[in-house]
């Protein structure tokens, strides 16, 4: 009877090493995805009531380095997992505040891996799943030390996530603040051309550069569509990030499209501009007036800039 007893406690311990190591790779997978572009993430966090949110980001992704490491390497993983099971309830009730209250529907779990970002509802279920496995590690798990090994393995680990979220965070809404150019610059100097083929040499354009996500770039929309309908600009062109479910929530929003809209790709919007978003570009026959970036003005304060209006700019 003891044997069994026994051979059944080293299956259990067995079945929640390796739980802990699937789970500490999901935490992995979400940390560092997050990491590539904290700025995204930041960003999303703002649309839970307050800019001030967008700060939380390196925290919640330092939190989920350092969680997913532990259960990863095993160490101390016992504490990890209850560690791991607060963290994912508190990260789920601030989501259910958000949906609920805001109507946040992209939690950005898994940053721009968007096969991986369920909805709302099934997020809620992974969540509840997550936290009952999380609890049976840390009731039947071991709770080993670390070792030198696991000590450096976990350092470079860090160290690795820590650059990438200062590399990336940078550009996000809450450190960046409005930038403006009024330096003139031929079109064909910029990445412009490569992407949007049919402007007109005798055409005025206002190029609106933004994401679905960003609440900047919402907070702008209108102030865009204003420059093709007072005759500001010929056209408005809105280049958006390709999100498609970021975008079925803003076209449920605008029933009809504000301005004309292309998705193009994240490296492409990258190229035309360094990952400000947004940015509008200004454009009379084929030389850029004004670049903007973080916030896009009223067309009022150019009144006369189309050709049209006998304006000299």
């Amino acid at each position: 009877m003891q044997r069994f007893l026994r051979l059944g406690v080293r299956k259990m311990q067995k079945l929640t090493k390796i739980v802990s190591v699937l789970v500490g790779m999901m935490f992995l997978v979400s940390a560092y995805a997050k990491a590539a572009d904290a700025a995204y993430f930041s960003n999303l966090l703002t649309f839970y009531g307050s800019d001030w949110f967008g700060w939380l980001a390196p925290a919640v992704i330092g939190a989920e380095l350092v969680l997913g490491l532990m259960l990863l390497l095993r160490i101390r993983t016992r504490m990890a997992a209850w560690l791991s099971v607060a963290f994912v309830g508190v990260i789920t009730l601030g989501y259910a505040y958000g949906v609920a209250v805001h109507g946040v529907y992209n939690c950005g779990c898994f940053g721009h891996i968007e096969v991986l970002n369920l909805p709302p509802a099934w997020t809620f279920v992974r969540n509840a799943v997550l936290c009952a496995i999380l609890v049976f590690v840390a009731l039947k798990g071991d709770n080993e030390p670390s070792t030198v090994v696991t000590r450096v393995i976990a350092a470079a680990g860090l160290m690795i996530g820590a650059f990438t979220v200062g590399y990336t965070f940078y550009n996000s809404t809450v450190v960046v603040k409005g930038t403006r150019s009024l330096v003139p610059r031929p079109v064909s100097e910029t990445a412009l051309p490569k992407y949007v083929e049919d402007m007109s040499k005798d055409s005025c354009y206002l190029v609106f550069c933004f994401s679905y996500n960003c609440p900047y770039c919402n907070q702008s929309i209108g102030n865009a569509k204003l420059f093709e309908e007072t005759g500001t600009v010929d056209r408005v062109i809105g280049l958006a990030v390709a999100d498609s479910a970021a975008e079925a929530a803003f076209r449920a929003f605008y029933k009809e499209p504000p301005f004309e809209i292309r998705n193009m790709s994240v490296e492409a919007m990258v190229e035309m501009t360094d990952n400000a978003l947004p940015t509008a570009f200004l454009i009379r026959h084929d030389t850029i007036f004004v670049t903007t970036g973080r916030e896009l003005f009223s067309p009022r304060f150019i009144q006369g800039f189309n050709p049209h209006n006998n304006y000299n700019y």
